[in-house]
């Protein structure tokens, strides 16, 4: 993919934009857009001239708690993104694999994986459904707010 969008310019000029998709970057559809949300959202955290109006407060003179609010959102979001890039799953993972393939008794063409006497390798199913959980609500975040990404 390669991504090219270049400033706003005045108002009788068009936006110059270059978007080359590639095959191989809708495989992975979801991976390669969270390469471009997460720096996106990034950038809109870190120059926040404002939030939506769901997070104004009365006792919120000068905004700082609503942007407050807003940053703690779109942080979740971050987060969410990221995490469709890396292995998370291995943070859950603990011990040894001790595996082999043992030869089925009425065909021998087939096998089956078994355990050898020093697996002690463990999967944190729990775990990772949470982590997941954690990620859905960034993304659903991302929807519910997709209207207010925007400085």
């Amino acid at each position: 993919m390669k991504v090219n969008i270049g400033p706003y310019l005045e108002e009788d000029k068009k936006r110059k934009v270059k978007i080359k998709v590639h095959g191989y970057d809708s495989w992975s559809a979801d991976s390669t857009l969270a390469m471009i949300i997460a720096p996106v959202l990034k950038e809109l955290r870190d120059q926040p001239y404002g939030y939506p109006s769901q997070f104004e407060q009365e006792d919120d003179e000068t905004g700082e708690k609503g942007t407050a609010a807003w940053v703690e959102v779109i942080d979740k979001m971050i987060w969410a993104f990221e995490q469709c890039n890396i292995n998370y799953v291995d943070d859950y993972c603990t011990g040894d694999h001790d595996r082999y393939f043992k030869p089925c008794e009425d065909n021998p063409e087939y096998s089956t994986w078994e355990k050898g006497p020093n697996h002690t390798f463990k999967m944190d199913m729990q775990g990772i459904a949470a982590h997941e959980e954690k990620m859905q609500e960034g993304f659903d975040l991302f929807a519910k707010y997709y209207r207010n990404l925007w400085s």
